[in-house]
Protein backbone atom coordinates (compact mmCIF):
# COMPACT_ATOMS: atom_id res chain seq x y z
CA UNK A 1 0.00 0.00 0.00
CA UNK A 2 1.36 3.40 -1.04
CA UNK A 3 1.09 5.94 1.72
CA UNK A 4 1.34 9.73 1.68
CA UNK A 5 4.71 9.45 3.36
CA UNK A 6 6.05 7.20 0.58
CA UNK A 7 4.78 9.60 -2.10
CA UNK A 8 6.49 12.48 -0.38
CA UNK A 9 9.69 10.46 -0.11
CA UNK A 10 9.62 9.75 -3.86
CA UNK A 11 8.98 13.39 -4.68
CA UNK A 12 11.87 14.68 -2.58
CA UNK A 13 14.66 13.59 -4.97
CA UNK A 14 12.67 14.99 -7.91
CA UNK A 15 12.32 18.34 -6.19
CA UNK A 16 16.05 18.38 -5.52
CA UNK A 17 16.73 17.62 -9.19
CA UNK A 18 14.40 20.37 -10.39
CA UNK A 19 16.02 22.82 -8.01
CA UNK A 20 19.46 21.91 -9.31
CA UNK A 21 18.38 22.31 -12.94
CA UNK A 22 16.87 25.73 -12.20
CA UNK A 23 20.14 26.82 -10.59
CA UNK A 24 22.18 25.68 -13.61
CA UNK A 25 19.88 27.41 -16.11
CA UNK A 26 19.88 30.61 -14.03
CA UNK A 27 23.71 30.56 -13.94
CA UNK A 28 24.01 30.05 -17.70
CA UNK A 29 21.58 32.84 -18.49
CA UNK A 30 23.24 35.45 -16.35
CA UNK A 31 26.89 34.49 -16.88
CA UNK A 32 26.79 33.68 -20.61
CA UNK A 33 27.82 36.26 -23.20
CA UNK A 34 25.25 38.34 -24.98
CA UNK A 35 24.56 37.67 -28.67
CA UNK A 36 26.56 40.68 -29.82
CA UNK A 37 29.49 39.58 -27.68
CA UNK A 38 29.57 36.11 -29.18
CA UNK A 39 28.71 36.46 -32.83
CA UNK A 40 32.17 37.64 -33.95
CA UNK A 41 34.07 34.86 -32.21
CA UNK A 42 35.30 32.20 -34.66
CA UNK A 43 33.82 28.77 -34.19
CA UNK A 44 36.12 25.95 -35.24
CA UNK A 45 34.48 22.54 -35.70
CA UNK A 46 35.91 20.02 -33.29
CA UNK A 47 36.70 17.69 -36.19
CA UNK A 48 39.15 20.21 -37.69
CA UNK A 49 42.58 19.88 -36.10
CA UNK A 50 45.78 21.42 -37.38
CA UNK A 51 48.93 19.36 -36.96
CA UNK A 52 51.38 21.79 -38.53
CA UNK A 53 52.53 25.32 -37.84
CA UNK A 54 52.65 27.91 -40.59
CA UNK A 55 56.25 28.95 -40.08
CA UNK A 56 56.44 32.09 -42.23
CA UNK A 57 54.40 34.32 -39.84
CA UNK A 58 56.77 33.37 -36.99
CA UNK A 59 59.76 34.98 -38.68
CA UNK A 60 61.68 36.94 -37.60
CA UNK A 61 62.24 35.66 -34.10
CA UNK A 62 65.61 35.60 -32.40
CA UNK A 63 66.10 31.83 -32.25
CA UNK A 64 64.98 31.12 -35.84
CA UNK A 65 67.11 31.31 -38.98
CA UNK A 66 64.83 31.02 -42.00
CA UNK A 67 65.33 31.38 -45.75
CA UNK A 68 62.01 32.11 -47.43
CA UNK A 69 61.87 29.70 -50.37
CA UNK A 70 59.00 29.22 -52.80
CA UNK A 71 59.03 25.46 -52.45
CA UNK A 72 58.10 23.24 -55.40
CA UNK A 73 55.97 20.13 -54.80
CA UNK A 74 56.96 17.01 -56.72
CA UNK A 75 54.54 15.57 -59.26
CA UNK A 76 55.67 11.92 -59.11
CA UNK A 77 56.68 9.50 -56.38
CA UNK A 78 60.32 9.42 -57.50
CA UNK A 79 61.28 12.99 -58.49
CA UNK A 80 61.94 14.48 -55.05
CA UNK A 81 65.54 15.22 -56.10
CA UNK A 82 64.69 17.27 -59.20
CA UNK A 83 61.81 18.93 -57.33
CA UNK A 84 64.14 19.97 -54.49
CA UNK A 85 66.48 21.41 -57.13
CA UNK A 86 63.58 23.45 -58.55
CA UNK A 87 63.14 24.95 -55.06
CA UNK A 88 66.87 25.73 -54.98
CA UNK A 89 66.64 27.40 -58.39
CA UNK A 90 63.70 29.53 -57.25
CA UNK A 91 65.62 30.66 -54.19
CA UNK A 92 68.31 32.06 -56.48
CA UNK A 93 65.77 33.66 -58.83
CA UNK A 94 65.97 31.01 -61.52
CA UNK A 95 63.43 28.70 -63.11
CA UNK A 96 63.38 25.00 -63.92
CA UNK A 97 60.99 22.25 -64.95
CA UNK A 98 60.91 19.24 -62.66
CA UNK A 99 60.43 16.57 -65.33
CA UNK A 100 62.92 18.12 -67.74
CA UNK A 101 65.51 18.20 -64.97
CA UNK A 102 64.67 14.59 -64.04
CA UNK A 103 65.24 13.52 -67.64
CA UNK A 104 68.54 15.39 -67.88
CA UNK A 105 69.72 13.97 -64.54
CA UNK A 106 68.80 10.41 -65.53
CA UNK A 107 66.41 10.03 -62.60
CA UNK A 108 65.17 6.46 -62.13
CA UNK A 109 61.53 5.67 -61.44
CA UNK A 110 62.79 2.92 -59.09
CA UNK A 111 65.48 4.58 -56.98
CA UNK A 112 65.12 8.26 -57.79
CA UNK A 113 68.22 10.43 -58.16
CA UNK A 114 71.59 9.86 -56.54
CA UNK A 115 73.82 12.70 -55.28
CA UNK A 116 76.28 12.33 -58.17
CA UNK A 117 73.52 12.86 -60.73
CA UNK A 118 72.25 15.88 -58.82
CA UNK A 119 75.71 17.43 -58.58
CA UNK A 120 76.61 16.87 -62.24
CA UNK A 121 73.39 18.57 -63.35
CA UNK A 122 73.95 21.54 -61.05
CA UNK A 123 77.54 21.99 -62.26
CA UNK A 124 76.29 21.93 -65.86
CA UNK A 125 73.60 24.50 -65.17
CA UNK A 126 75.20 27.53 -63.61
CA UNK A 127 76.24 26.28 -60.18
CA UNK A 128 79.40 25.29 -58.40
CA UNK A 129 78.25 22.18 -56.58
CA UNK A 130 79.77 19.33 -54.61
CA UNK A 131 78.32 16.47 -52.59
CA UNK A 132 79.71 14.91 -49.44
CA UNK A 133 78.85 12.53 -46.62
CA UNK A 134 79.15 12.95 -42.85
CA UNK A 135 77.32 16.26 -42.71
CA UNK A 136 76.49 17.86 -39.37
CA UNK A 137 73.79 20.04 -37.88
CA UNK A 138 76.42 22.68 -37.18
CA UNK A 139 77.36 22.76 -40.87
CA UNK A 140 73.72 23.19 -41.87
CA UNK A 141 73.34 26.06 -39.39
CA UNK A 142 76.50 27.75 -40.68
CA UNK A 143 75.22 27.52 -44.25
CA UNK A 144 71.91 29.06 -43.22
CA UNK A 145 73.75 31.88 -41.44
CA UNK A 146 75.44 32.56 -44.80
CA UNK A 147 72.04 32.43 -46.57
CA UNK A 148 72.92 29.13 -48.27
CA UNK A 149 70.24 26.41 -48.39
CA UNK A 150 71.57 22.83 -48.38
CA UNK A 151 70.22 19.81 -50.24
CA UNK A 152 70.11 16.71 -48.03
CA UNK A 153 68.96 13.13 -48.58
CA UNK A 154 67.63 11.18 -45.59
CA UNK A 155 65.60 8.09 -44.72
CA UNK A 156 62.20 9.77 -44.68
CA UNK A 157 59.79 7.92 -47.02
CA UNK A 158 62.51 5.28 -47.49
CA UNK A 159 64.84 7.88 -49.06
CA UNK A 160 63.97 11.50 -49.72
CA UNK A 161 65.61 14.73 -50.92
CA UNK A 162 64.73 18.02 -49.22
CA UNK A 163 66.24 21.49 -49.07
CA UNK A 164 67.25 22.75 -45.62
CA UNK A 165 65.96 26.32 -45.31
CA UNK A 166 65.67 26.94 -41.57
CA UNK A 167 66.75 26.07 -38.07
CA UNK A 168 65.23 27.07 -34.73
CA UNK A 169 67.44 26.75 -31.65
CA UNK A 170 64.49 27.48 -29.35
CA UNK A 171 65.99 26.80 -25.89
CA UNK A 172 69.79 27.37 -26.05
CA UNK A 173 70.22 25.18 -22.97
CA UNK A 174 68.47 22.18 -24.52
CA UNK A 175 69.56 20.96 -27.97
CA UNK A 176 66.89 18.25 -27.87
CA UNK A 177 64.14 20.73 -28.76
CA UNK A 178 65.89 22.21 -31.82
CA UNK A 179 63.81 22.23 -35.00
CA UNK A 180 65.06 21.88 -38.58
CA UNK A 181 62.94 23.28 -41.42
CA UNK A 182 62.75 21.97 -44.98
CA UNK A 183 61.52 23.05 -48.37
CA UNK A 184 59.93 19.63 -48.75
CA UNK A 185 58.72 18.55 -52.20
CA UNK A 186 56.45 15.92 -50.61
CA UNK A 187 54.47 18.25 -48.35
CA UNK A 188 51.16 16.59 -49.16
CA UNK A 189 50.55 15.09 -45.73
CA UNK A 190 49.78 18.03 -43.45
CA UNK A 191 47.10 20.68 -43.10
CA UNK A 192 49.16 23.47 -44.64
CA UNK A 193 50.61 22.18 -47.93
CA UNK A 194 52.91 25.13 -48.57
CA UNK A 195 55.97 23.02 -49.35
CA UNK A 196 57.50 23.65 -45.93
CA UNK A 197 57.83 20.99 -43.23
CA UNK A 198 59.73 20.77 -39.98
CA UNK A 199 61.25 18.01 -37.86
CA UNK A 200 63.03 17.64 -34.55
CA UNK A 201 66.68 18.30 -35.43
CA UNK A 202 68.16 15.54 -33.27
CA UNK A 203 65.76 12.95 -34.67
CA UNK A 204 66.61 14.13 -38.18
CA UNK A 205 70.33 13.73 -37.47
CA UNK A 206 69.91 10.06 -36.57
CA UNK A 207 67.67 9.48 -39.61
CA UNK A 208 70.04 11.28 -41.96
CA UNK A 209 71.22 8.26 -43.94
CA UNK A 210 70.13 6.04 -46.81
CA UNK A 211 70.51 2.28 -46.51
CA UNK A 212 68.17 1.28 -49.34
CA UNK A 213 68.51 3.10 -52.63
CA UNK A 214 72.12 3.49 -53.70
CA UNK A 215 73.74 0.09 -53.12
CA UNK A 216 75.49 0.97 -49.86
CA UNK A 217 74.78 2.86 -46.68
CA UNK A 218 75.28 6.58 -47.25
CA UNK A 219 75.54 8.65 -44.08
CA UNK A 220 74.46 12.27 -43.86
CA UNK A 221 74.64 13.06 -47.58
CA UNK A 222 74.45 16.72 -48.54
CA UNK A 223 74.99 18.95 -51.56
CA UNK A 224 76.14 22.54 -51.39
CA UNK A 225 75.45 24.44 -54.61
CA UNK A 226 76.32 28.09 -55.17
CA UNK A 227 75.39 30.04 -58.30
CA UNK A 228 78.23 31.24 -60.52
Amino acid sequence: MITLESNMANMKPMNQFNSLMFTVIFFLIFTGCKKNDCENKPVVPESIRYYVTNIRPLYPIESLTFLDVNSHLQTTEYTCGPAAVVSLLRYYGRQGNEMNIASEMGTSSVIGTNPEQMTVWLNNNGFEAAWHQEGSLKMLQENLADSIPTLVEWSDWGGHWVLVIGYDIRDPKNIMDDVIIFADPYDYHDDNPDGITWFNAQRFYYMWYDALLFGSVMKRVYIIAKPI
